[in-house]
């Protein structure tokens, strides 16, 4: 079987989730399947070095998204005699001759969020309304129409699927994502390596992500204002993600909350030094509104690091009974969370087990041989 995947988010200096997710993915398959041949498909911008006997890249170059997507690609597609097409997108090519498989990790893209605790308040913590123009709309539900299947990464992201593209449930398919082994405990010299470069001292807990509103900062920072004083004595909260402009807001944010000293923004974490500093934290914070997977909350328990996160979307589903979970609107609810996990060392060493024993259940291995379970079933019922 030929399998065609496009690989366009695999670049050299510029690592993102979707590149992160189809490079492991060509890590395992080619293995898992050696009668395969799978074919990367890229652009002049995509940084690829095919590392098994059953694996062929093929460079096409973009000068134009939508005709690089729905002219060129069908014509590479037939002319390769590719049997299933993969896209980690929810984009397809729609005159594709092959069945195509297509992926949406969530649906954040397509619906308004609640822009800040209030806003979320009115609409239940969830989204608040779609962000679907009349283009976007039809044109996502033509692609999901045309999909022979659709991948997802949770049950939760299925169901919003279903209503969001009007899409057959029979359709839908839920492969949980993994994460690289790099993420496990790390001792106390790299940590501290890792805690200078970022201006990091003492004790701390930690939020890495973006700053949009849908991952709830401000929910974070009200919760750390509430807890003991001699306890944000004791230990900063850190915050880790790219300078925008939702972080101007949350460092505004600290000044009037009175906590603007003992929080320390980073910036961006850089991969490499992400274990040192999941591994260095007290108690890792996740309180998000809405999330596909939430991948973030698992590597800091591979660290063995105790997590607070979010009883709603996708969160209880993936991280079970092996983190504290809270309701994201109550920052008085996330200040005692806070508080017990720091001052009770059963709790701690409770949710360090139940953390390692949880991160176990989720690896790149496992998501690639669902993957091409999927992949065969589906040229076996063509």
């Amino acid at each position: 079987m030929k399998i065609g995947i496009d690989a366009r988010d695999i670049r050299r200096n510029e690592v993102n989730g979707i590149g992160r997710f189809v490079s492991n993915f060509l890590k395992y398959a080619p293995d898992i399947a050696p009668s395969w041949e799978f074919i990367v498909i890229g652009n002049q911008n995509t940084f690829f070095s095919p590392a098994h006997q059953n694996m062929k890249h093929i460079i096409m170059t973009e000068k134009s998204t939508v005709i690089w997507d729905q002219v060129e690609l069908p014509k590479l597609l037939k002319r390769e005699k590719i049997d299933i097409f993969f896209s980690p997108y929810y984009k397809t090519p729609l005159l594709a001759h092959c069945p195509t498989v297509i992926t949406v990790h969530d649906v954040t893209p397509f619906v308004k969020i609640g822009h800040s605790v209030n806003d979320s308040q009115a609409a239940g913590g969830h989204r608040t309304a779609y962000r679907f123009g009349p283009i976007l709309k039809l044109w996502s539900r033509l692609m999901a129409k045309n999909a022979a299947k659709i991948l997802t990464v949770s049950n939760y992201s299925k169901k919003d699927i279903v209503d969001l593209f009007e899409a057959p449930e029979g359709k839908v398919e839920v492969i949980y994502e993994g994460f690289g082994d790099e993420f496990n405990p790390r001792g106390m010299d790299e940590i501290k390596r890792a805690k200078n470069n970022y201006g990091i001292e003492g004790n701390y807990m930690l939020y890495v992500g973006n700053f949009a509103p849908h991952k709830n900062v401000e929910g974070i920072l009200k919760a750390y204002a509430k807890i003991k004083h001699e306890l944000r004595r004791e230990y900063k909260l850190v915050l880790g993600g790219k300078k925008d402009g939702g972080r101007n807001k949350m460092e505004r944010l600290c000044v009037e909350l009175g906590i603007a000293e003992q929080a320390i923004f980073t910036g961006f974490i850089e991969n490499k030094h992400l274990p040192a500093i999941y591994s260095g934290a007290e108690v890792f914070l996740f309180p998000s509104f809405y999330e596909g997977f939430g991948l973030p909350p698992l590597e800091a328990m591979a660290c063995g690091t105790p997590v607070i996160s979010s009883k709603r979307s996708c969160i209880p589903e993936i991280l079970g009974d092996a983190a504290v979970l809270v309701d994201p609107l109550n920052s008085d609810e996330m200040a005692r969370a806070i508080e017990d996990v720091l001052t009770r060392r059963g709790l701690r060493q409770h949710l360090q087990e139940r953390g390692f024993q949880k991160a176990g259940e989720y690896s790149f291995q496992k998501m690639s041989v669902d993957m091409l379970n999927i992949f065969e079933g589906l040229l076996r019922s063509n």
